[in-house]
């Protein structure tokens, strides 16, 4: 090269986008538009495509829940059909029954033989209803002969000038006079406490003698024997101090104890 020429500059590389850049404008921006739609156009279809492979999946779910539900309907037929075929043996020998009993179709034979069957049921469950009557009869009739007995029912205690009064009442099982009544009181060993009276309330009608009433001189020990003329029996009980007192008796009393105080 001579002095006297003028360097020239290299060409710069071309990018990729030249060949874009190097078109109008107007052919640019018809260019951009179509590239969009396209891009629109591609995304519905993608839109389509995964909304149908959803429906697929439901799809496939619910014929799987009724594949499911078909096989528990046959297994349910087939137990139906083997509980049918089970009863069908058990009625043979009824149906050989009523053909030589009855005379029609098997179905009216099977009917009479029912209606037969039936009229059995109900003899027999009158002449259970007989027995069960007879029994409860027969028990109540028991308990009238047994021999009246005495259930505490209730108990009081009054503190007087005379120490302690306990008062028993006593009610009978049965609604009548429980006849000669007889009563024990005891005091534990060791107590400071006596047995001051021991007798029927005041408010008892009864019948009573001088031997009625038995107290030991020590007053640890009293027995009380009465005719009480109505259906209850009350007892007043007196001790001198605070104490345990057992008390037994007849006409089924057992043995219970108090404590006075």
């Amino acid at each position: 090269m001579n002095d006297d020429q003028v360097p020239i500059p290299p060409i710069p590389p071309r990018s990729r986008f030249f060949w874009f850049t190097s078109l109008a404008h107007p052919v640019q921006a018809a260019l951009i538009g179509l590239l969009g739609t396209t891009i629109v156009a591609i995304a519905g279809i993608l839109g389509v495509w995964y909304s149908s492979h959803s429906k697929a999946s439901g799809l496939e779910a619910d014929v799987a829940a009724l594949q499911r539900t078909v096989t528990s309907q046959k297994d349910t037929i087939r137990a139906k059909d083997a509980e049918i075929q089970r009863l069908e043996t058990l009625l043979t020998p009824f149906k050989t029954i009523a053909l030589e009993k009855y005379t029609g179709t098997e179905a009216e034979a099977l009917r009479q033989l029912g209606s037969q069957l039936q009229q059995l049921q109900d003899s027999d469950t009158l002449k259970t209803k007989k027995i069960v009557d007879l029994e409860v009869e027969l028990q109540k009739t028991k308990e009238l002969a047994q021999p009246n007995s005495l259930v505490l029912k209730d108990k009081t205690i009054q503190k007087t000038d005379k120490g302690f009064v306990l008062t028993l009442f006593f009610i009978p099982k049965k609604n009548e006079q429980p006849g000669m009544v007889t009563l024990a009181a005891a005091l534990p060993v060791g107590s400071n406490s006596k047995i001051a009276d021991f007798w029927p309330n005041s408010s008892e009608v009864f019948l009573a003698g001088d031997q009625s009433k038995q107290i030991l001189e020590d007053g640890r020990l009293a027995h009380l024997t009465y005719k009480p003329l109505g259906i209850t029996v009350r007892v007043d009980l007196t001790v001198t101090e605070p104490t345990k007192v057992r008390i037994v008796g007849n006409l089924g009393v057992e043995p219970f104890e108090v404590e006075i105080k």
